[in-house]
């Protein structure tokens, strides 16, 4: 009977002590300014051609030694004013035997899968969706090399392989 009574009190005494709680609440307000980025221009939105030659040795591929620049010319409008940042980046098909530096390009026609061009800025491999910032006065230099599928053998014949050069502005 005593621990039934203790229970009892024990119940009512607690049923009674609530902490309380202050309600706090603010609202937030988002704000902004939207605006257009400057227009950007390579080589007036023109198809870039990098002939690499119609005598290639398959035997030599393998060396890298057939290296091209990519003559690009960029054209933007005027940011005085405001804090953008230039951005180059390029995109294309991934040739499946690029599985480290992921800057190759794979062919679309000749060799299919086992040929590429690897894209390299200023030396480096230059990886597909990876924008870096860059400055109007001082671009990078863009290459392009040919490349292999290691341990295969080529077949003769001709090849082509495109990828996008894309400049904006964030």
């Amino acid at each position: 009977m005593r621990q039934l009574l203790t229970v009892v009190l024990l119940s009512v005494l607690s049923a009674g002590l609530k902490p309380a709680f202050a309600a706090n609440q603010a609202e937030i307000l988002f704000k902004g300014t939207l605006v257009t980025p400057p227009p950007c221009s390579i080589d007036n939105n023109q198809i870039i051609h990098v002939p690499f030659g119609d005598r290639l040795s398959i035997k030599k591929v393998s060396d890298g030694i057939y290296r091209k620049d990519v003559p690009y010319n960029l054209v933007c409008e005027n940011t005085a004013g405001r804090d953008w940042k230039l951005m180059l980046s390029v995109r294309g098909t991934l040739a499946t035997f690029d599985t480290t530096d992921k800057a190759t390009v794979a062919t679309s026609s000749g060799n299919p899968g086992n040929l590429g061009v690897k894209i390299l800025r200023n030396g480096q491999a230059f990886p597909f969706d990876s924008p870096i910032e860059v400055s109007l006065s001082a671009m990078p230099r863009i290459e392009a090399v040919l490349v292999q599928r290691p341990n295969i053998e080529l077949v003769e014949g001709p090849f082509e392989a495109t990828v996008t050069l894309r400049a904006e502005y964030l």
